[in-house]
């Protein structure tokens, strides 16, 4: 089994590589544990280091691809190679998916904080028409006072 880890800086600055592979050994007697099992990490940032069989394997190729910000990098890549082609064009479909799934969710969050907005404007036109009616009842009772002084003969200020 090889795992193999993507990095974009050195792992070992002292040490830096372009490709490296990580053995697992007896640490006493450096008997090597299994060759069935290792540590592969490609360095993105450090592609000027590819060797003859990097190149050989086409690994700086891939590393070039994983390296790519646009469509058009991938799309010149592919050119050339058919496995790259065919990588290309999943990640073209499966980010297109993606691209799917992010408008659909910020479909329904727009919806969601249009729903709540709405809320927000209901609760707070019910709390001015209850503010509108406690004006108009203490307007009211004010009519009534200041009409029943002025019955018994007291004047406002």
């Amino acid at each position: 089994m090889a795992q193999i880890g993507l990095l974009d800086y050195t792992l070992f600055p002292e040490y830096p590589e372009f490709y490296a592979t990580y053995e697992f050994r007896n640490v006493k007697n450096y008997h090597l544990y299994s060759d069935k099992l290792r540590l592969c990490v490609l360095n993105l940032s450090r592609i000027d280091l590819a060797t003859e069989e990097d190149k050989y394997y086409q690994i700086d190729y891939w590393a070039s691809l994983f390296k790519s910000t646009t469509w058009e990098e991938i799309k010149m890549l592919a050119k050339n190679n058919n496995y790259i082609s065919d990588a290309a064009s999943t990640v073209y479909r499966l980010s297109q998916e993606e691209m799917i799934r992010l408008q659909c969710e910020a479909r329904e969050d727009y919806y969601r904080t249009q729903l709540g907005l709405k809320h927000e404007m209901e609760w707070r036109d019910a709390e001015i028409e209850k503010r509108d009616v406690e004006i108009e009842r203490l307007s009211s009772e004010k009519d009534k006072l200041l009409a029943w002084a002025l019955e018994h003969g007291y004047q406002p200020d």
